[in-house]
């Protein structure tokens, strides 16, 4: 007899994209939505035995009422159509302090929906089994520690039972690289600890990204987020994970997701450009698309001059509406450094200041000239009191 299971993890629902304006952050949130559901109508469809959720449902630990309203009506009709569904608290989803309680997910437990491995002490982990026929699964599950020091490694320890044996767990494992290195900090597992366990099976959250490996037999994997989040994830492949568990092993394959577009362009910049506005507009209007995220980087070297032709602000104005977002990301290097050059640095700074700017003045006329006699008398101003100080 076999088990089929669903693994996915990191929905961050409810994310804050600050970046954005309130309508792009409203769909952008939607965009979390759709990815879910994506999960949650392939389960409907399927009707696996087991739904692994594992943290980071939410982005935050007080999500607002309409996502979590949406994922617990879409939680009952996973369960009312004969699946099981398992979840454990990610780094997003447990509270820090005694203001927020509990995690949201454990109302879906208290509402008889789905199992809540509330617990976050490793050396105590909490078990529920799954009975099919005269098989067992027994699922192993814990919630991500907060207050786990990042300089010292989990070693889980888990009470192997008859039948098949899986252990859901949010951190860091050793031997798979996350997308973001800083991800290695949040609870680090021990591999060998896992070697050692005899299970068949590490379901795993927290990298965004998709990875797996086998320890001595035991299989482990990150489904990875079900939505493109940071640029860091542009290129990756979102996924979730659908396993089928028996007597010759784990078998899975990868379902992939469709997501919202993200993309990064490293554009080449220097003086040959004739102009550079001219350029960039071009490639804004040949590229345009209303679902992309774009980030367009500048690089290469500019003279002063040639630098301040560029309008990186009116380029942004004319071609936002182009796209569903993008930015301008100035990497540019300046080969030309006139301002105090190191070597006047000895001199008096008030000096070499006013004498710099004053030729910068005779180059100049009207509205220009005036502005940098403005920008010069506020400069020295602001010297002076630096000296006196």
């Amino acid at each position: 007899m076999s088990f089929t299971i669903v693994h996915t993890a990191d929905f961050h629902l409810d994310r804050n994209f600050s970046y954005l304006s309130d309508e792009k952050s409203s769909q952008r949130r939607k965009d979390l939505l759709k990815a879910f559901q994506q999960v949650v109508d392939f389960t409907l469809e399927n009707k696996p035995d087991a739904l692994l959720i594992c943290g980071d449902t939410f982005d935050k630990v007080l999500p607002r009422n309409p996502p979590r309203v949406h994922f617990i009506r879409n939680m009952r009709k996973i369960h009312e159509n004969g699946t099981e569904i398992y979840l454990i608290g990610g780094n997003h989803d447990v509270p820090k302090g005694v203001k927020e309680g509990t995690m949201t997910i454990e109302s879906l437990e208290a509402a008889g929906l789905a199992n809540v491995f509330k617990g976050n002490d490793y050396s105590n982990i909490e078990c529920k089994s799954l009975n099919k026929d005269s098989d067992v699964l027994n699922i192993h599950g814990v919630s991500f520690n907060p207050f786990y020091p990042s300089e010292k490694f989990i070693k889980p320890q888990v009470n192997i039972k008859d039948g098949y044996n899986i252990l859901m767990m949010h951190g860091a494992l050793q031997g798979i690289t996350p997308l973001d290195a800083d991800y290695e900090e949040d609870n680090p597992i021990d591999s060998s600890a896992i070697s050692n366990t005899n299970l068949d099976y590490v379901a795993l959250g927290h990298y965004h990204n998709y990875g797996e490996k086998t320890y001595d037999g035991t299989l482990a994997c990150y489904s990875g987020s079900t939505e493109k989040i940071t640029f860091l994830e542009e290129n990756d492949k979102k996924c979730f994970l659908y396993l089928e568990v028996d007597g010759s092993g784990v078998n899975y394959e990868k379902i992939s997701l469709k997501n919202r577009p993200m993309r990064t362009v490293n554009m080449n910049i220097n003086e040959s450009i004739q102009d550079i506005d001219h350029k960039i507009s071009n490639y804004l209007f040949e590229n345009a698309n209303k679902e992309l995220i774009l980030r367009l980087k500048l690089k290469g070297r500019l003279n002063f001059d040639k630098y301040k032709t560029l309008h990186k602000m009116k380029l942004y104005n004319d071609y936002i509406n182009y796209y569903f977002w993008f930015s301008i990301i100035d990497e540019l290097e300046l080969s030309q450094y006139e301002l105090l050059a190191l070597e006047k640095i000895e001199d008096n700074p008030i000096k070499v200041y006013k004498t710099y700017m004053n030729q910068r003045i005779e180059k100049l006329e009207g509205i220009e000239k005036e502005k940098y006699k403005q920008a010069r008398d506020i400069g020295v101003n602001i010297l002076s009191q630096v000296r006196e100080d």
